[in-house]
């Protein structure tokens, strides 16, 4: 990042203090067993508690991403096998 020191133009940007929050966007992210994750959030303001946003994000329905967190979502459903030497108390 550059220093208000090192860069005329990053100076006088910062001086303006136009900082806007971000209400919508999206986000890409890889997961290491899935891949691919492309998700977009909207940030909505809460008129009750100052300074908190509650933000929602979705990945489009029947994409790939979707299907992506369908299937982390089942490997989380799935039994964990227990560790060796370990008695199941259920049996």
């Amino acid at each position: 990042m550059p220093s208000r020191a090192a860069s005329e133009e990053f100076a006088a940007l910062w001086q303006l203090h136009d900082v806007k929050s971000k209400s919508q966007e999206g986000k890409h992210l890889k997961h290491p067993q899935v891949g691919d994750l492309r998700i977009k959030f909207a940030a909505f303001t809460v008129n009750g508690a100052p300074h908190q946003q509650l933000v929602v994000y979705q990945a489009e329905p029947a994409g790939p991403t979707a299907a992506a967190f369908e299937t982390l979502r089942a490997m989380g459903a799935r039994p964990k096998p227990a560790p060796a030497g370990v008695v199941d108390p259920g049996l």
